[in-house]
């Protein structure tokens, strides 16, 4: 019996194009960062100096409720998790990445993105469930974009999205605008072997 595609997903790099103060393929980020300043939403830079202790606690908890329902999901220890995320940030410049805070000061989610030599990668979004819906992950992006193009970056790359997902949906409304964008596509495969 054959495998059979299980999912898709994909990763989308954009160069920075700039004709004056225009963007394109930004309009929509830039609508929902207004958007989530509007709704009393704050963004913040990771506490580098608490960043073990304080922060990936919290990163932890937002990524067991956001990606529980994600496909294969296994959970992992804090521990673990910290150990991941603190050996990234280490090896990577990690000042594209922000917190949201709500209007009362509760962290709602993150955005973990950082710069690759001219390259800002955008890796992970995660929103506390009560939080998801209200259109913030576009304006988290925004702000990392904005960064990247006053360090003159020259190209995003939205890593490894699932199809499907809003992420990818972000990714779509700025492939519409920016020219000369490219995609890599992957598929994870089935079998089923329960009764060989």
């Amino acid at each position: 019996e054959a495998f059979i595609d299980f999912a898709k997903f994909n990763s989308v790099f954009f160069p920075k194009i700039k004709i004056g103060p225009f963007a394109p393929g930004t309009g929509h980020m830039k609508r929902s960062y207004k958007n989530l300043i509007s709704l009393g939403f704050t963004l913040r830079p990771f506490d580098q100096e608490n960043f073990k202790t304080k922060e990936l606690p919290i990163f932890y908890e937002i990524s067991q409720e956001a990606f529980a329902s994600a496909l294969l999901f296994e959970p992992i220890d804090l521990e673990t998790f910290s150990n991941l995320y603190a050996s990234a940030a280490s090896a990577y410049d990690f000042s594209p990445s922000c917190v949201i805070t709500d209007p009362n000061g509760e962290v709602a989610g993150f955005l973990f993105a950082f710069f690759d030599n001219d390259h800002l990668v955008i890796k992970s979004i995660a929103l506390k469930l009560k939080y998801q819906g209200l259109r913030l992950s576009a304006g988290m992006i925004y702000s990392a974009v904005k960064l990247s193009y006053s360090l003159n970056k020259k190209f995003t790359v939205s890593a490894l999205v699932r199809t499907g997902l809003s992420s990818e949906k972000i990714a779509g409304n700025s492939q519409k605008w920016a020219w000369l964008n490219w995609s890599h596509d992957y598929v994870l495969v089935k079998k089923d072997i329960t009764n060989e």
